[in-house]
């Protein structure tokens, strides 16, 4: 004889079922949403700080060399900022066909780009990984910026190689075990009043999930912090 069905619990178990596909269609309404705000917003400000960067390298530094290097400093960081929002956004669908690349050239080109005072960049790197190469040096650049703006202006950051990947590693503060994980979180920053974003190291976090690498803080030789990535595949150099 079959048990007599308790309506409440049956209509208590749709409910819970009709208010999660309601919760999923929402998210992935939000999540279309937020894809199109991020295109549309990439494609409204990639012309204006196009014509930027062409008109700022025609200015004449023979008046004031230093403002003209810091406005195409201002527009080449704008670039930067949206290629990486894209990534934020759109995660896997705004990385292009991967390309070789070598892990050392890329580091040291990224490096060249920032800033770093009296920093200095020790590579001891070798091989060449298939991915974006655009992204990787944004990738290179994001952690490069957060050792000089923690470790000082005469900090020296180290990009070595792992089994099966590489690291960033500095000579600085480093990170304490408490913060090592919320570090990655899209806001979290310490230095808001410098400018920080709290995109840096969200975005490094998210295009190593992309490449389905693993990216960890740890503490480096020196007590500074280091970026392990590992899950890469490194093909060496000829």
């Amino acid at each position: 004889m079959t048990a007599p069905v308790d309506k409440a619990i049956l209509f208590r178990r749709l409910s819970n079922l009709l208010v999660r596909r309601a919760n999923t269609r929402t998210l992935i309404e939000n999540a279309n949403r937020l894809d199109r705000f991020a295109s549309m917003l990439a494609h409204e400000l990639r012309n204006p700080v196009t014509i930027g960067q062409i008109y700022s390298q025609q200015l004449s530094t023979d008046e004031n060399a230093e403002a003209v290097e810091y406005i195409g400093e201002a527009f080449d960081h704008l670039e930067a900022m949206i290629d990486i929002l894209l990534v934020l956004a759109r995660g896997r669908e705004a990385v292009s066909e991967p390309t070789t690349m070598r892990l050392a050239d890329t580091a040291r080109a990224a490096w060249d780009v920032i800033d770093t005072g009296d920093a200095t960049l020790v590579v001891e790197v070798d091989g060449e990984i298939q991915a974006d190469e655009t992204y990787i040096r944004h990738f290179f650049r994001n952690l490069f910026e957060n050792a000089v703006e923690h470790g000082g202006p005469d900090v020296t950051v180290t990009v070595g190689g792992l089994p099966t990947g590489f690291y960033v590693a500095d000579d600085g503060v480093g990170i304490p075990p408490a913060e090592r994980e919320s570090v990655f979180e899209v806001g979290y920053t310490t230095a808001s009043e410098h400018g920080g974003t709290g995109l840096g190291l969200a975005f490094v976090h998210e295009l190593a999930d992309i490449y389905d690498w693993e990216c960890a803080v740890t503490e480096s030789e020196a007590g500074g912090a280091r970026f392990e990535v590992t899950g890469v595949d490194v093909a060496l150099s000829d």
